[in-house]
């Protein structure tokens, strides 16, 4: 080959190479063109419009497709209708939404482009098909085509036609559901605290029992209609405007989605929702008499109900649990839900409940006015106190409520103290109670296992006037416990842990008081 030929042949190769490289470039650009709102179409057009302007009162059906459910749904009335399932509790809000959104769809941009083309736009895989068919049976379809990452817009194509709108998320985001996220969800019965019995309340770790039948006086506080039981020996009342806050949060519970419906006694076990479910929350209240022109002597006759709702395992959503109620008179249930997700959050706020925010926590309490005599030995002293009745007022004295912290309402006795016989001054005297009854328990003692037979540091009696509140007399055993609490036993029951420092500040406060 001679040198020409050779120039030849290179030239060639070289002519050839870049041929390939001006079809690639040509393909390259033509495949980024896909993805851009600028169109170099002559056709194209820009602005705001509509690409789909239909009256939604028209639509009669609606049928649509996603990577998640393909579905129908048909309007009876108001309602809209599963057709795969009419027992489905379809939520019609949604749907009225969706078929909003739907049925008026804005647009930025109008292109034109060949039957070839569509699958760069996405339309050999859709991301929805969704057809709208008016109530004589016309049908509108719309088809969701890829996402344009450059420009946050998607396409859509109007009834198979070649000519492309470039579109928000709206409407894609609104048909992109499963066919839990349609359906209705419900609300427990409203109660009001007035109507509460009691609260039953297992949160998988031990029990809380509390009682709203509103009687005064069957604690030593006397201020209250809320008391709880479980899990302790006595009965603790609890300070009203701070546990209402509470009953606002549990009577509040609310589902977050359905997740499942026609459910049977074997699905609720499946879901941790059976009988034997850990975590519930029960409330006892009047059932409702029949008929609207019930009497006051009919409501007196209403059976007794209970709604509990129940938490059970972990959903497969992060942060989700599955959760049902169900309403029972007696043995026989009178209501039983669907199976529904509710938030982490949500079980925390109401299950993990905290005795010592909301009661009363005085190791001791006894108003001034109803004490008799009181006796408190420290090691080897004993120190009887009495309380003289030396006349009465003509009225009772304003004062304010009795309180969590201690303080004093006094009542129409006019009182001498005395101490191993000895009078005391009244000023210093009552100083001293304060800080005696203001003390509080810090820890719960939930276990037997938890108590210990340690040295006795102080012995508490009181006694009180005839007629007054319940607990007529009350003794209190503080023994050691660890390094920075005594443990309190009251009237033969231990429950609480109170603070060395505060039991120490009531010893000085003592021999300050019967040293002067």
């Amino acid at each position: 080959m001679t040198k020409s030929q050779k120039k030849k042949w290179i030239k060639l190769i070289v002519l050839a190479a870049a041929a390939v490289v001006l079809v690639s470039a040509v393909l390259l650009i033509r495949f980024l063109s896909a993805d851009s709102t600028a169109d170099s179409d002559s056709d194209a057009e820009t602005g705001n419009f509509k690409a789909v302007n239909l009256v939604s009162s028209d639509i009669g059906r609606i049928v649509f497709k996603n990577e998640n459910l393909e579905a129908a749904f048909l309007l009876k009335g108001e309602e809209w209708i599963y057709e795969a399932d009419d027992q489905f509790p379809t939520n019609s809000d949604t749907l009225d939404q969706m078929l909003d959104i739907a049925s008026s769809v804005d647009a930025t941009q109008k292109l034109s482009v060949s039957t070839e083309d569509l699958s760069q736009y996405g339309f050999d895989a859709p991301m929805n098909e969704i057809s709208l068919f008016t109530k004589s049976g016309k049908e509108t379809k719309l088809t969701v085509g890829k996402h344009n990452i450059t420009t946050n817009q998607y396409y859509l194509r109007v009834n198979d036609e070649t000519e492309l709108y470039t579109i928000d998320a709206t409407l894609p985001e609104a048909f992109a559901c499963n066919l839990m996220d349609l359906g209705q969800i419900e609300t427990i019965p409203s109660l009001t605290f007035g109507t509460i019995q009691n609260i039953t309340i297992h949160n998988g770790d031990r029990e809380y029992n509390i009682l709203g039948n509103r009687e005064y006086g069957l604690d030593m506080s006397g201020n209250t209609g809320w008391y709880i039981k479980e899990p302790f020996q006595l009965l603790h009342g609890l300070v009203e405007d701070m546990f209402d806050e509470y009953i606002d949060d549990i009577t509040a519970f609310s589902f977050a989605k359905l997740q499942a419906y026609r459910v049977t006694e074997a699905d609720y076990a499946a879901y941790g929702l059976g009988e034997d479910c850990s975590r519930t929350i029960r409330f006892v209240y009047p059932g409702t008499a029949e008929g609207e022109d019930s009497t006051e002597e009919d409501n007196a006759l209403r059976n007794e109900r209970a709604l509990t709702i129940y938490v059970g395992n972990a959903g497969e959503e992060e942060n989700y649990y599955y959760s049902r109620y169900a309403i029972t008179e007696g043995d026989k249930i009178i209501e039983q839900s669907r199976i529904y997700l509710v938030t982490a959050s949500q079980i925390a706020k109401t299950m993990n409940l905290d005795p010592l925010q909301y009661m009363y926590k005085n190791i001791v309490y006894v108003k001034l006015d109803d004490l008799k005599t009181m006796s408190l030995t420290v090691g080897d002293e004993t120190y009887d106190f009495e309380i003289r009745e030396v006349g009465r007022k003509e009225q009772e004295t304003e004062a304010g409520e009795e309180t969590q912290s201690g303080a004093l309402q006094y009542g129409v006795r006019i009182l001498e103290y005395y101490c191993n016989g000895r009078k005391l001054d009244e000023e210093q005297f009552q100083s001293f109670y304060h800080t005696l009854i203001s003390k509080s328990g810090n820890e719960i003692l939930y276990k037997e296992s938890q108590i210990r037979d340690e040295e006795t540091i102080m012995k508490m009696h009181f006694e009180k006037t005839e007629g007054s509140s319940s607990f007529p007399v009350i003794d209190v055993e503080l023994k050691s416990y660890n390094t920075g609490n005594y443990q309190a036993t009251v009237n033969g029951a231990t429950e609480m842990l109170v603070s060395k420092k505060d039991v120490n500040e009531i010893i000085d406060e003592l021999h300050k008081l019967v040293e002067e």
